[in-house]
């Protein structure tokens, strides 16, 4: 016969519970805080963010993203930041200035309402890059007993919680680099390629790594099934 599991020791329990219930309570009153802050008249909304909003409403709508009128009505009327200036004295709008194919990522934030889409954007950012820290975590060996480590660190992170109020993308990009790195561990090139698509959003900022996958596609079989993919 198989031998029954012996039960947690009921302290240990106990502080599970009260661990799970002080996340809980944590994670409720964060979501107050930032509904408050993303509905405050007084606030104006991040450039980055109403880029991407806007330039989703337009498209889910059947509309011009790259019309700088249409975006600039839509962020003027959602509390975009002042844009005038001494140069500038008639504001101008923040455009989401990507290939067709990288307004896919904007299309269901734009569908959204945007106090919601807001929300979403930004926590979602947030929580794409606490997911990625853990990934690489994993992927270098860190211990189980440890996974708070790189979660602590992510949230102590000024960068991080300015992109994220801001409104930019840098989850979006992470997880495109991660999910990349993962496939390659276990053998899955095709994938591999495929998941470092985001990146293609910002291609800038990714040069080494580009120029590092062209000499392997050239090289290698392996290789060119990554290209592959990502294309």
């Amino acid at each position: 016969m198989s031998a029954t599991p012996a039960p947690l020791p009921r302290a240990r329990s106990g502080r599970t519970a009260a661990g799970v219930l002080a996340l809980a309570a944590l994670a409720a009153v964060a979501g107050h805080l930032a509904y408050r802050y993303v509905t405050n008249p007084a606030i104006p909304r991040p450039h980055d963010f109403l880029q991407v909003w806007s330039a989703g409403r337009l498209v889910a709508a059947g509309e011009n993203p790259y019309d700088a009128e249409r975006m600039y009505a839509l962020q003027v009327a959602n509390r975009m930041p002042d844009c005038r200036t001494a140069e500038r004295p008639d504001g101008y709008a923040s455009m989401m200035w990507v290939p067709p194919w990288g307004l896919a990522v904007a299309v269901p934030v734009g569908a959204l309402p945007v106090d919601a889409a807001q929300l979403v954007w930004g926590l979602g950012q947030l929580v794409l890059i606490a997911g990625g820290a853990l990934v690489v975590w994993h992927l270098h060996g860190g211990s189980t007993a440890r996974r708070w480590v790189p979660v602590a660190l992510v949230l102590a992170s000024g960068p991080v919680w300015w992109q994220t109020v801001a409104g930019q993308n840098a989850g979006l990009l992470l997880a495109g680099a991660v999910g990349f790195l993962a496939a390659q561990r276990v053998g899955r090139p095709v994938l591999a390629g495929a998941l470092l698509a985001p990146a293609a959003l910002k291609p800038h900022l990714l040069v080494p790594l580009a120029v590092g996958l062209l000499i392997d596609a050239a090289r290698t079989p392996r290789g060119r099934r990554v290209a592959l993919g990502g294309a």
